[in-house]
């Protein structure tokens, strides 16, 4: 179509052979998707590039880890935290609590206003299309940020509604008031920024840890804050657990 080959997956089975065929990958969307949510060109060119801890110019390659990986750009390796926190595991189990606490939570009448509407004089209908709709965002959000955005930004489930419907404005980056909804929505980033400083969720203290370290410096040898000495960390969990506390 248009001159490019488009792939469709009918059978469920077929999914995870497709996402592991190193022919069928997903870098180009996800550059293009990158770089329309404003990653300036430098942004994009670090994003991707497998950095080398001992020669940052690159000409003294260092293709493993401590571990014997290949060592992964920071896409990839988002990508590899993204598995560990949520396919099946420890990691899982403690956002799947969260989330799952939170939905209960929403099942409680007294907050269940903004999706009842009123017959005859009582609140007897439940719009279960809207209720679906807020109490999942909102139950993702707890579960991998806590309480923190909703104790700065009260609103903050609904601005995240409001991004998801809209979100595709900014992805085709329509001008003016076409897009104008998604904007304001975007504008969330910048008024809850310091909130990084107190993510909840296992991956995004990784993140965390990311930004302050690099990835590389977080697999070798790490400073331990607590008594000032250095500390060899044997296992990739042991490094990240105790970077990402």
């Amino acid at each position: 179509m248009w001159g490019k080959t488009i792939y469709v997956i009918t059978a469920p089975a077929d999914v995870t052979a497709t996402y592991r065929n190193p022919n069928l990958g997903f870098d180009g969307h996800l550059h293009a998707v990158l770089s329309r949510f404003g990653f300036s060109d430098d942004g994009l060119r670090r994003s991707w590039k497998t950095s080398n801890p001992h020669n940052d110019a690159g000409d003294k390659a260092v293709t493993t880890d401590v571990w014997g990986r290949d060592r992964l750009s920071f896409v990839y390796y988002l990508e590899s935290l993204l598995k560990q926190q949520l396919l099946p595991g420890k990691k899982m189990d403690q956002v799947f609590g969260f989330f799952l606490n939170s939905m209960l939570d929403s099942l409680q009448p007294s907050i269940l206003d903004y999706c009842t509407k009123s017959l005859f004089g009582k609140n007897n209908q439940v719009s279960l299309y809207s209720h679906c709709r807020y109490s999942m965002v909102d139950a993702s959000i707890r579960s991998l940020f806590g309480c923190h955005f909703h104790d700065t930004e009260p609103n903050i489930t609904k601005d995240v509604i409001t991004f998801n419907d809209y979100g595709w404005h900014v992805f085709f980056q329509l001008p003016g008031v076409l897009g104008s909804a998604a904007t304001e929505a975007k504008k969330l980033e910048s008024r809850t920024s310091t909130l990084c400083l107190m993510l909840w969720a296992w991956i995004l203290r990784c993140l965390m840890a990311f930004g302050r370290l690099g990835v590389h410096r977080m697999e070798d040898t790490v400073a331990d804050n607590r008594d000032g000495h250095r500390k060899e960390y044997q296992t990739e969990d042991e490094c990240h657990d105790q970077l990402c506390t």
